[in-house]
């Protein structure tokens, strides 16, 4: 019974540490984001490839004549002036601030809500500090798919889903004719199982593609209703926690 406790206290130390592990790393992100906030962002590799995706599929399935063109925007050096601000801690963040500089915004109303956020953020600095936490918590990942996944919606759905319910039962409908004729009910029912594999490998690939965008959005979804529930009780930035309760 020895070696059972010798488990027991390796998977003990193995939880403790993972814990304490867990602590000092969000100790030393609070610490970061402190010491960072007001400051230049530090300067970093970018992938713009990645960072430029939501923007191109917006610019494709959008009409509107406010788009900065790709001749002034690197006359103007516009890369350069969008590292220079970039401070965000997701890769969203990143991808809709590098679009918001290719679409200049003239409404009023949208200038107002951001000058009460900041105005907010500026009042209540715990308060942001917690947003930001959950933020960088969210993280970046480049190429994470989520653009093409919002626009390309329908592409993505399974077609013809009935034809996987069918499959789902076609084995044990296979194996009825082995009480009739042996020989042909084990070749009835290898040929069931051969079309669900062949089947199951095809959609398998499909479905892998989108697999890091599903697991990033399930994680934007996570980040949401946390930030829902702290700008709830922040003034006067009432648009924005309407915004986050619509996802």
């Amino acid at each position: 019974m020895n070696y059972l406790y010798f488990i027991f206290i390796i998977i003990l130390v193995a939880i403790i540490y993972f814990i304490v592990s867990h602590i000092q790393k969000l100790k030393k992100l609070e610490r970061d984001l402190r010491e960072s906030f007001g400051k230049p962002p530090k300067k970093q590799e970018y992938s713009l490839a990645s960072i430029e995706t939501y923007n191109i599929y917006k610019e494709a399935n959008t009409s509107t004549e406010n788009y900065i063109d790709d001749i002034t925007w690197n006359d103007l050096d516009m890369d350069k002036v969008f590292k220079r601000i970039n401070a965000c801690n997701t890769s969203i963040g990143e991808e809709y601030l590098y679009n918001y500089l290719h679409e200049p915004q003239f409404e009023q109303s949208q200038f107002s809500e951001r000058e009460a956020f900041i105005s907010s953020m500026d009042k209540q600095p715990e308060k942001r500090l917690k947003i930001q936490m959950f933020l960088a918590r969210l993280g970046k990942s480049d190429f994470n798919g989520i653009s093409d996944l919002i626009y390309n919606l329908s592409e993505k759905a399974l077609k013809f889903s009935f034809i996987h319910n069918i499959l789902s039962i076609l084995p044990f409908l296979s194996a009825i004719p082995v009480f009739i004729d042996l020989h042909v009910g084990i070749m009835c029912l290898i040929a069931s199982i051969s079309v669900n594999t062949a089947v199951y490998l095809k959609t398998k690939r499909k479905i892998e593609m989108s697999l890091p965008a599903v697991q990033y959005f399930l994680s934007m979804i996570w980040c949401c209703n946390k930030l829902l529930k702290i700008w709830r009780i922040i003034n006067n930035i009432v648009p924005f926690a309407y915004y986050l309760s619509s996802v």
